[in-house]
This record gives structure tokens, C-alpha cells and sequence, in this order.
């Protein structure tokens, strides 16, 4: 961890990440929209490392001024900021994977959501239309490159098969397409092959 102090974006993101390992492990609900939410299920306050002895006395000590008693109200201050940063994550659906640190990443009913951006080896989530985890992935020795690239072609799947239904409904149509050695006969069966697979 860098300054413990004043950099309350990476205090969030462990929390994220956090988050999101107890998700994979089905402590915490993937559907779960606020901070507060989290109490049912967990000590939230302990997300971010707060409960490590090692963590919490640094930040305690980063924080406290001379003959201050008690937590620091700038430590009380950079927690609250931080969590505050996790709810709004948490609104827009960071726990259900709708929203991903990382650029380009997967939109709509379907989501791929990061634990921690910086580790190339880092888990995904992947969840379907109701926020349910369908899966965790590995990345394993994906680059990022090779991540961004499998993102956007899940996120292309949809409109592509949008495109194969309506080629396959205009082509079916053509007047060739009863004559079994049509070249339109032939594209019309490979469009239905390529929709079973994307489906």
C-alpha cells in the first residue's frame, strides 16, 4: 500500500476487491446495491484491511497529530471518503459486475467485473440478467490486452446475433434458398450453425 494517509482511491479499491472475493464466495450477494446493505451480511467496516492490527495502526499513526487521543478525524474522514466511493460502485451494480474499473468492459444484463484491476491474474465475475454469478475466471496468464479483447467479444455477441437472425429470416426468404445446392442454401445453414453456437 502507498501513503495510507491520503490515498483514499486505493482504500476503495481493496474494499472493491474485497467486496467481490466475498462474493465469488457467496458470503456476500452479487445483488447487494449499498454500503449499509452489506451488514447483513458481513462486518463491512473490516473491508479495506481496517481489521489488520498492521493495517489499521499504520493508518492510526499516518493520521494522529501530537497529544490527539482517540482515532484520528482525518482517519475517520478518509474511511467514510472511501466508503463512500464503494457505495456509489455498489449502486451502479459494481457487485454484480455491471460497472469494471477497467475500460471497455461488458454492458447490459450480462457483466464481467474485475477484483483487483492492477493483478493481470486477477478473478472475474461473470453474471447473467439478474445479477446472479454464473462463473469466476481466472485470467490466469492473459495479458490485458487479451482480457479487453474477450471482453468485447462478449460484448459484441448480442448484436451479432441480432445481425445472423435478420440475414438468416431475409435469406431464407430468397427464391434459392429451396434449391438444396444454392450457394443461399448453404449460407442460410451456416448462419443457422453460427447462431446455435452464439446463443
Amino acid at each position: 500500500m502507498t501513503d495510507v494517509k491520503t490515498d483514499v482511491n486505493e482504500l476503495a479499491e481493496r474494499m472493491k476487491a474485497e467486496i467481490l472475493a466475498d462474493v465469488a464466495k457467496g458470503i456476500v450477494p452479487a445483488s447487494v446495491r449499498s454500503f449499509a446493505d452489506l451488514h447483513g451480511f458481513v462486518d463491512a467496516n473490516a473491508y479495506g484491511g481496517l481489521c489488520e492490527d498492521e493495517t489499521f495502526d499504520r493508518l492510526v499513526e499516518s493520521h494522529r497529530g501530537q497529544g490527539e487521543e482517540g482515532l484520528p478525524q482525518s482517519m475517520i474522514d478518509l474511511i467514510n471518503q472511501a466508503q463512500g466511493i464503494v457505495n456509489q460502485w455498489l449502486v451502479q451494480g459494481g457487485a454484480a459486475g455491471r460497472c469494471d474499473p477497467l475500460p471497455a468492459m461488458t454492458g447490459g444484463p450480462w457483466g464481467s467485473c474485475s477484483g483487483m484491476s492492477s493483478n493481470p491474474e486477477a478473478l472475474r465475475l461473470i453474471t447473467g440478467p439478474d445479477a446472479q454469478v454464473l462463473a469466476t475466471v481466472h485470467q490466469g496468464k492473459l495479458s490485458l490486452e487479451e482480457a479487453l479483447a474477450n471482453a468485447r467479444a462478449i460484448k459484441a455477441v448480442p448484436d451479432l446475433i441480432k445481425t445472423l437472425v435478420d440475414a438468416e429470416r431475409l435469406l431464407s426468404c430468397h427464391p434459392e434458398f429451396a434449391q438444396g445446392n444454392s450457394k443461399v442454401h448453404f449460407v442460410v445453414h451456416k448462419m443457422r450453425a453460427a447462431l446455435a453456437a452464439a446463443r
